[in-house]
């Protein structure tokens, strides 16, 4: 992973997935509560920038302008609609974490998303 602290600086640049196709904008990128580092950036992924789709930044890299990310087009066109407000919800990040395959329900048993 590329330093994380450059990618709220790539705001407005392009989003590209492994094979370089890109995906859409880097828009708003959010810091997890905990770590205090990028966790999420939201993609714009129409050319009005009003459709966003929330991204992780597992193993994401910057490359010049650039934002990497290794996932599907179509896993990121499915993703949970979740409002941009500055702040994702614990729940919210469950949902989206079950989406990209990043924890399963058996992580899950026995943790409050609260």
């Amino acid at each position: 992973m590329t330093d994380k602290s450059e990618i709220p600086e790539l705001m407005g640049n392009p989003v590209v997935d492994a094979s370089g196709e890109e995906i859409g904008k880097v828009g708003q990128v959010y810091v997890g509560d905990a770590s205090g580092e990028p966790e999420w950036v939201a993609v714009q992924t129409d050319l009005l920038g009003r459709h966003e789709k929330f991204v992780p930044l597992v193993d994401a890299e910057v490359d010049g302008d650039t934002l990497v990310v290794p996932v599907d087009p179509e896993v990121i066109a499915t993703a949970p609609e979740i409002d941009e407000d500055g702040h994702i919800e614990p729940e919210q990040e469950i949902a989206l974490q079950k989406h990209y395959g990043l924890v399963s329900d058996e992580d899950l048993a026995g943790t409050d998303p609260s």
